[in-house]
């Protein structure tokens, strides 16, 4: 569903990629745009700060945002000099 909301409203400049190291961490969406890299992570199900696979992604590429898309939680965090936001699913359907 969030794929389906994301590639949706992509602008013709944007693509949308997932990101995997060789030894397991991922990140489920990185979107790229003007040059910047977006991670998006899903944490539906589970815990919402179990996040090793994004952690990975921002100390490797510094990205200045990243999206975390959870159950219901609404929060602002910094990570490794990261803002991250998680944001509630419903943000994504329709």
């Amino acid at each position: 569903m969030v794929a389906l909301a994301l590639m949706r409203n992509l602008r013709p400049e944007e693509r949308l990629r997932f990101w995997r190291k060789k030894s397991g961490p991922e990140v489920d969406f990185v979107l790229l745009t003007s040059g910047e890299y977006l991670p998006l992570e899903v944490k539906f199900r589970g815990h919402s700060e179990r996040l090793s696979g994004l952690k990975s992604f921002i100390k490797r590429y510094h990205p200045s945002q990243a999206v975390v898309i959870s159950r219901d939680r609404w929060e602002e965090k910094t990570l490794h000099g990261t803002r991250v936001y998680f944001l509630p699913l419903v943000l994504f359907e329709g």
